[in-house]
Order: C-alpha cells, then structure tokens, then sequence
C-alpha cells in the first residue's frame, strides 16, 4: 500500500466531481494510506462555511462540513501529521530557498509545512492541484537530499486520478 499526502488543494477538487471522490474511497486503505497534517486540516476548517455545496450527492451541506467529513475520512486510513520544530526548520529552509528565487508573491509557509511534513514522514506520493507547489519539487528535493531526506514523488492532481483510473482498469496489479 502507498502512503499518499493530500495536498489542501486535492481536497476541493475532490469535492467538485463525485466520479473522482469515488475512485479515492475506493482506493483508500486498499491502494493508498492517506495522510493528513494538522496544517491541511487548519486550510479546510478556514473555508466559510456559508458556502453551500449546490450539486452532487452532497447538496445542502455547508462547504466547510463536507470538506472537513470528506478529510477525517480519506486521513483514517493512514493519519493526521502534527506539526513539528523538525516540519518548522524545514519548512523555513524551503521558504528561504525558495524567496531567493523570487518567483511567487503569495505567502507559501503552509504549503512549504504541508511539504516538510509529507518529506519527514517518508510519503511516497504528494498530492497536489497547486502548479506552483509543484513547479518547487526540484527544490525540495536538494533541500532534503541535504538533510538526507526522500522525497515523495510529486503527482498534479489530473495525473493522480489517471493513474488510479488505469489502475482500476488493468486490475489492482502491485507495485
């Protein structure tokens, strides 16, 4: 079974197409131990609960209540990280390599948290739908090479649910 680190991102896209929440049910805790961090589970409670989910299966219910549901569920096959000094040393490693390169004017910290705690807790997958957290892989990953660190393959969301899609069409064949 893979463990796999879920990006705060993947949580909304997941929301928005039931066919793709579908595929993750089912391949959690069969295929993949899912994670948390309590830095993701911060991200999802901040969403305004107001917003009501207008489609789906899951309509009437407040954004927040689902997303929330839809985490506690997907995170109990494998388990909520908590945030750490080690996830915080690393994580201002990356933010100051990172501010070198001067490419991003939104403030990263969590996404640079929710990165250290997937690399300190040896993932093999992250997840994510943020193109730029994912344009960083090549950083992180000499960051925690000089930490002697692994660091877990980096999957855009499109790609994680064609590959679970293929998965599923050409039988649960192992690693």
């Amino acid at each position: 079974m893979k463990r796999a680190f879920f990006d705060t991102s993947v949580y909304g896209e997941l929301i928005d197409n039931d066919t793709h929440l579908g595929l993750v049910a089912q391949k959690a805790g069969v295929r993949l131990r899912i994670f948390g961090s309590t830095t993701v589970r911060r991200e999802l409670e901040a969403v305004p609960d107001i917003t009501l989910v207008t489609r789906g299966r899951f309509r009437g219910l407040g954004l927040r209540q689902l997303i929330v549901m839809l985490y506690n569920q997907l995170i109990a096959t494998g388990g909520e990280i908590s945030d750490n000094d080690l996830i915080e040393v690393l994580s201002l490693r990356y933010k100051i390599e990172c501010s070198k390169l001067r490419t991003s004017k939104k403030d990263m910290m969590n996404d640079f948290r929710i990165v250290a705690a997937a690399c300190m807790h040896n993932m093999r997958i992250f997840a994510s739908a943020d193109k730029q957290q994912l344009s960083y892989e090549p950083l992180f990953r000499e960051i925690n090479a000089s930490y002697q660190l692994d660091t877990p393959e980096f999957v855009p969301y499109a790609s994680l649910i064609t590959n679970l899609k293929n998965e599923q069409e050409g039988g649960d064949s192992e690693e």
